[in-house]
Formats: structure tokens, C-alpha cells, sequence
């Protein structure tokens, strides 16, 4: 009886022993856990200056996201050139086995420009927002192909030149604000996008800026402002619904709807179009469009290939103005068509 007696404290001893550690390894697991400040409300951001964040990366697990709140930052830390990251984002890309979402402050004196502020940042998932201040967002997330969802923008904002080129983890994106000027490669390569967000009335320029969103499916409505749409939506293949209208001071429209597979109706191109060179090339589903701007051959325009690889045309699908209906079917071949698909406009 002794010896069973002995035997089972041997054993309860074991057990609670067991049990202690996998307790300690329990919290440890938890201290070190991306998540473990996760809130119902949200993200509990951990503070930490921007001095130390380098080394307080260093010593966390792979993997992630470890939501930060950077504190101490610096004009200078935010701001980077061309193709080279500022000194925040050469942290973030010397700890990227690390994902990372950040909280940056409301606002950081003289900052104007975050230009390649996090470029090629690939493991930074997401940004709480941008501080107040800033006008310039030129190429901030490029290639930050974790990043899931834009973060606010500042309402002074009016530089967002390939803001978001590459951002193929991109499923939502930020309302535009009300200044933006230019949006050219935008949102290039974001392939995870699936919806268009509302262009303002203030932007000049749109080249580029969809290409390649090939889960995009409908173009939103472009603004009478914007007078530049080339490669606009090059290469957006789930495109089904073209915009509702091409704005009258567009002159050209090259490469505009290139790859557009699905699209089996254009929008009606305006009277002011001089160079639609390639605009339609590949969009093996389009049924028809309405021209009403005239050929226009070079050096002056550029209509060559306008409708190269469009198998799908009916007959008479391609309207045009009554007067120049000679014109285009002279020039069908050119346009990579033939002269049955074009009839007068009714």
C-alpha cells in the first residue's frame, strides 16, 4: 500500500510538473504572439520609438502581423526616393521575414512627401493612416504585395502617381480624395482588386492607372476633368462594364482597353480622339462601339490596330459618323478589322 502510495504522489508530481511548464511555455508562447493585443474593438498597437524599432524586430518571431504604433518618427524617416525606401521602410524590408501593420501619427511636421516611403515593403500588411500634411504619395506602397487595404488619405492629398503599383494583395481600396490630380499607375498590378474606387472631379490624368487589375470588373465613371487615359485599363481581362462615358477632352486613347477579354460593349469614343492606336486590341468578346471622331492617320493620330484580335465584331458593330464611313472602311485593314464591321451611325 506504500508502495502504491509513493508511486501515485510520483506520479501526481510528474503530472503537476507537466502541467507548470506547459503553463510557462503557454505564456511565453502568448508573450511572443502577433495577436495576443487583439481587442474586440481591433488591433491593440504595441508603442514602440523609432529608434528601437529595429531591434525590437530583430528579437520577434517569423511571421506575423505585429501591430506597431511608431512613435518619434521624423520627416526624414518617412520620406524615401525613387526606388529606394525611407528609413522606416529599411527597417521593415531588413525584417522581412516580419509582417508588420503599422499606426504612423496624425501628423509629423514638414512632411509633405512620402514618395517610395515603403517601397518594396513586402511585408508590411497594412497602415492605419496617413498624417495630415501630406500632398504626395508618389510610388508610398510600391510592390507591397502583403498590403490588403489602402489606408486613408489625407484630404490635401494630390499626387497618387503609382501609389499602389504592384499591389497584388490589394482587395480594397481608399476613397480618392477631393484635390487628387494625378492618378497615372495608381493602382497598376493590383490584381486583387475587384472594385473601382470613385475618381473626384479634380483629376487631370488616368494613364495607366487600372492596368493590369485583372479581377476588375467595372471601370468607374471618369470625371469630365481627366484628359489622359492611355493604358488605362490595359490588360483588365474580368472587365465586363466600361465606363459610362469618355470624357470630350480626351484626344487619345492608346492601348486603353488592351486585354480587355470580357468587355462585349465600348463606351462611346468622342468626337476630339485623334490616336486610339491599339485601344481595343485583344478584347476577343467585343460585340461593338460607337466612333464619333474621325480617322485620324498619322503623323497627326494614330488609329492602327485599333480593333486587332476583336473575332467577336458584328457586322456594322463598329458606328461611325456618316461622312467618315468611307474613310474607315478604306482603312479597315489598318485598324486590324474588316470593312462589314463598320456601318454609319443611325
Amino acid at each position: 500500500m506504500k508502495h502504491q502510495t509513493a508511486r501515485t504522489r510520483k506520479a501526481l508530481y510528474i503530472f503537476r510538473g507537466g502541467m507548470f511548464l506547459a503553463g510557462i511555455l503557454f505564456i511565453a508562447l502568448l508573450a511572443g504572439c502577433p495577436n495576443a493585443g487583439m481587442t474586440p474593438e481591433g488591433p491593440s498597437y504595441t508603442t514602440v520609438a523609432f529608434g528601437e524599432l529595429d531591434a525590437w524586430l530583430q528579437g520577434k518571431l517569423d511571421g506575423g502581423p505585429y501591430y506597431i504604433e511608431v512613435t518619434g518618427l521624423e520627416a526624414a524617416h518617412l520620406e524615401g526616393h525613387f526606388t529606394s525606401a525611407s528609413l522606416l521602410g529599411q527597417i521593415l524590408q531588413n525584417n522581412d521575414t516580419k509582417q508588420v501593420a503599422l499606426k504612423l501619427p496624425g501628423s509629423v511636421e514638414g512632411l509633405t512627401s512620402m514618395e517610395s516611403s515603403f517601397y518594396g515593403c513586402s511585408s508590411l500588411v497594412s497602415v492605419n493612416a496617413i498624417p495630415s500634411g501630406v500632398t504626395s504619395m508618389y510610388r508610398c506602397f510600391y510592390d507591397c504585395d502583403s498590403l490588403t487595404q489602402g489606408p486613408e488619405i489625407p484630404s490635401g492629398m494630390t499626387d497618387m502617381r503609382s501609389c499602389f503599383y504592384g499591389c497584388s494583395g490589394l482587395t480594397q481600396a481608399p476613397a480618392i480624395p477631393a484635390r487628387v490630380t494625378n492618378m497615372s499607375f495608381c493602382f497598376s498590378g493590383c490584381n486583387g482588386l475587384t472594385q473601382a474606387p470613385a475618381i473626384p472631379t479634380s483629376v487631370l490624368n488616368m494613364s495607366s492607372c487600372f492596368s493590369d487589375c485583372s479581377n476588375l470588373t467595372q471601370a468607374p465613371e471618369i470625371p469630365a476633368s481627366v484628359n489622359d487615359i492611355d493604358y488605362c485599363f490595359y490588360g483588365c481581362s474580368s472587365l465586363t462594364q466600361a465606363p459610362p462615358a469618355i470624357p470630350a477632352n480626351v484626344t487619345t486613347m492608346r492601348y486603353c482597353f488592351y486585354g480587355c477579354s470580357s468587355l462585349t460593349q465600348g463606351p462611346e469614343i468622342p468626337s476630339g480622339v485623334t490616336d486610339m492606336g491599339s485601344c481595343f486590341a485583344d478584347c476577343i468578346a467585343l460585340a461593338g462601339v460607337t466612333l464619333r471622331c474621325n480617322y485620324t492617320a498619322a503623323p497627326n493620330g494614330d488609329f492602327t490596330d485599333a480593333f486587332s484580335g476583336c473575332d467577336a465584331l458584328e457586322d456594322g458593330g463598329i458606328k461611325v459618323p456618316f461622312d467618315q464611313l468611307t474613310t474607315y472602311t478604306l482603312h479597315a485593314s489598318d485598324m486590324g478589322t474588316t470593312q462589314v464591321k463598320f456601318a454609319a451611325i443611325p
